[in-house]
């Protein structure tokens, strides 16, 4: 059973209710166990078995990262291009009968092209992908560390990073990888277009339009137009985080059309 010194249960099992356990409660990994090997442990033995695993992963992954700062991982060859890309979501956390909070946590993606997934077939898949995952202000930080030492950036020739225009994907680009160039998003770029111009099917269009052509600055006084004459309050407020929005992101719109030039 591989058991250590004073542990409970088996390895096995142990991997088993961590992993039920990212996809439900706790409750429902007590029922799932029960069917699965009989014998169920309480939801709160399980969850101080998550807990005390997840502490571990933590602290393994300190110390990688500080490997990595002394340099103390082995040369690789570097690519002539890297591709990273960034976002989040939220979960939420659990405190009984208070309000529930919510938690940001980031991921992080590397790799350094596709390939064919299949002998035979069009299916391809990440070339030398990595993942990481983390959450508050160093992410971008932690991240360039594990990409330094898992896809050799400062000897790749090109770096694309691509990111939903949040500001600490901005702002970490700029301070940790400042050689990458940044491109938007477009899924989430058109997002905004129907969140933020719901009932305004045709300037949607005629935005879009604008900004796929690399006229930044005529679908900004579009939108500053609409700003001027809005429906009410709401639509205002929505435009204005719309220009904002582009605004803030506008090298990573432009540097499509100078990626595609550099591919063409």
């Amino acid at each position: 059973l591989s058991i250590v010194k004073n542990q409970r249960i088996s390895l096995s099992r142990a991997r088993i209710e961590c992993f039920l356990s990212a996809f439900s409660s706790y409750r429902e990994v007590v029922k799932g166990i029960s069917l699965l090997i009989g014998g169920p442990r309480c939801h709160e033995a399980i969850r101080q078995s998550v807990i005390k695993e997840g502490k571990l992963i933590l602290g393994n992954q300190k110390k990688k990262l500080k490997q990595i700062e002394n340099l103390d991982y082995p040369d690789k060859e570097a690519s002539d291009t890297a591709y990273m890309e960034a976002d989040a979501t939220y979960i939420n956390l659990q405190h009984g009968k208070k309000k529930k909070e919510k938690m940001e946590v980031k991921v992080g993606v590397g790799y350094t092209g596709k390939e064919a997934r299949y002998s035979t077939g069009k299916s391809k898949r990440l070339k030398g992908k990595f993942t990481f995952i983390g959450t508050g202000k160093g992410f971008m930080e932690r991240l360039s560390l594990l990409a330094e030492e898992r896809l050799s950036l400062s000897k790749v020739k090109r770096i694309i990073f691509g990111g939903d225009g949040d500001s600490w994907i901005t702002s970490g680009i700029k301070d940790y990888f400042s050689s990458a160039t940044y491109i938007l998003c477009l899924y989430h770029l058109y997002k905004r277009f129907k969140e933020s111009l719901a009932r305004r099917k045709p300037e949607q269009k005629v935005i879009k339009e604008l900004l796929l052509s690399n006229q930044i600055n005529k679908g900004l006084s579009v939108i500053d137009q609409l700003i001027r004459s809005p429906y009410d309050l709401k639509e205002k407020n929505n435009l204005v985080k719309l220009y904002t929005y582009i605004s803030r992101n506008r090298q990573g719109i432009t540097n499509q059309f100078i990626l595609k030039k550099i591919k063409g």
